[in-house]
């Protein structure tokens, strides 16, 4: 009798601990062969830098529209993704009539694609087809009575350091930051994790984001989302032209989930940034930046 009331309370505190082990969500991509999603980003973006003793304000809004396809699961489990633009809209408001204005980029990159293979986890494992895409927004961007000038072949080399900054390896990197959000193990509310990205693409950066799970209701998870943003190793793109710009900043908001597919359907994120930039070994203020980024993504039917 005494044994029996023993280890009542001690099975009731085990089956307690099972029932909050099976609350906890093994968050992941969760696709299926020939499903469509489409991706909206729109970026506001604050600038104003010192030039000459003058304050020069730049805004400038970018809409960009995409389809993501799941063409294939390998072996492996992994998605066999290609990516489509849809929409590219840029539109610059700034203190003088040159710095504004409105450039519909569709027409340019409606219809380019490129295909990538990603792990369960969001890892980017391949990326294929950068290069085509560039040569193509270029034919598309230089107009045919420039193609054979001399000025189309001054671009040449700059065309060549766009291809190198925007190959299939950095772009995989940069779409890493989209989609390698996951935790490693299942968690509940109140659970965080951290991913670390380098970023070698134009500006070389290092990005620490912090993930904390706050709610979980209706199949959707919400995240806290706090990052910041540290110089990177080289000089990137600019490195070209024998400079070097260096972001640090921050990055706040928050990310919506859906639990069964794993699909990022939110997210609302604050960031503010600061730039330096180094000229023949001397480094001076460059731009304060402040953006608004908020993304959403939706199965198509």
């Amino acid at each position: 009798m005494k044994l029996t009331k023993l280890i009542a309370p001690l099975v009731i505190v085990l089956l307690m601990a099972a029932c909050k082990t099976s609350d906890k969500l093994a968050l992941q991509l969760n696709y299926q062969k020939g499903k469509k999603y489409y991706y909206t980003t729109v970026t506001t973006q604050k600038m104003n830098q010192e030039v000459m003793g003058k304050v020069i304000d730049i805004d400038n809004t970018t809409a960009i529209g995409y389809i993501y396809e799941v063409k294939d699961i390998n072996k492996e489990g992994n998605y066999m993704v290609t990516i489509t633009y849809d929409k590219y809209d840029v539109e610059n408001r700034g203190t003088t009539d040159t710095l504004s204005g409105k450039m519909d980029k569709a027409e340019i990159m409606k219809g380019f694609t490129y295909d990538m293979v990603v792990t369960p986890k969001g890892k980017v494992l391949e990326v294929h087809g950068m290069e085509k895409l560039m040569d193509k927004a270029f034919d598309k961007a230089v107009p045919d009575s420039m193609k054979d000038s001399e000025s189309a072949k001054i671009m040449d080399p700059l065309m060549d350091k766009l291809k190198n900054e925007f190959s299939d390896k950095k772009m995989g990197d940069m779409m890493e930051q989209m989609t390698n959000y996951f935790p490693d193990d299942a968690v509940e509310v109140g659970d965080t994790w951290e991913r670390v990205v380098n970023n070698s693409t134009i500006i070389p950066m290092k990005i620490t984001t912090k993930y904390k799970v706050t709610d979980v209701k209706d199949n959707i998870v919400t995240l806290d989302v706090n990052a910041t943003f540290e110089p990177g190793d080289g000089a990137g793109m600019m490195g070209a032209m024998g400079m070097k710009m260096n972001f640090e900043g921050d990055q706040k908001g928050t990310m919506q989930i859906d639990t069964k597919t794993g699909l990022l359907v939110k997210s609302m994120q604050d960031m503010d940034m600061k730039t330096t930039i180094t000229v023949m070994g001397m480094t001076t203020p460059g731009m304060k930046i402040k953006q608004q980024i908020s993304m959403e993504a939706k199965e198509m039917k």
